[in-house]
């Protein structure tokens, strides 16, 4: 029988998540049922926490707010038909600030925290930048998920 005490690599309960928008779908990974992962439907910030409960790993996309408002107004500047308060209106409710993201993770008391879905998809950025507004209120591990990165 093989040994179920990991699967892919992370030990006990671990959680794989993709919180992008109202509602979202999130999905449990345990070791001794990996046949049968079932996925939870989540509409608040609160019921992230409750399904990331005591998870190793929390995937959870993250925005960089600051960098969104630059982008918004520099295309406004060059003129084109965005309104400010409606695009970040947007944006807010299908992403989720970097500080939101920690305060979840730290909540949840999760061991490692990997960012996923950047946004904005800012080539020119550090891993740092990415960090440290999460880093103010999750104390765990903090992981800058990359395109074809293997955690």
């Amino acid at each position: 029988m093989p040994d179920t005490s990991t699967l892919f690599g992370l030990s006990r309960r671990s959680l794989l998540t993709g919180l992008l928008a109202t509602p979202t779908l999130a999905a449990t990974v345990e070791p001794s049922a990996a046949q049968s992962d079932r996925p939870r439907w989540t509409t608040q910030q609160a019921q992230a926490v409750l399904t990331a409960k005591g998870a190793d790993v929390l995937v959870h996309e993250t925005m960089y707010v600051p960098a969104v408002e630059t982008y918004i107004r520099g295309q406004i500047a060059e003129g084109r038909p965005v309104k400010f308060d409606a695009f970040m209106a947007h944006m807010k409710a299908d992403h989720t600030p970097s500080e939101d993201v920690g305060r979840i993770a730290q909540e949840a008391g999760v061991k490692t925290l990997v960012l996923s879905h950047l946004t904005p998809a800012m080539t020119a950025s550090t891993d740092k930048t990415w960090r440290a507004p999460v880093a103010k209120y999750f104390k765990g591990e903090i992981i800058v998920g990359k395109d074809l990165m293997v955690v």
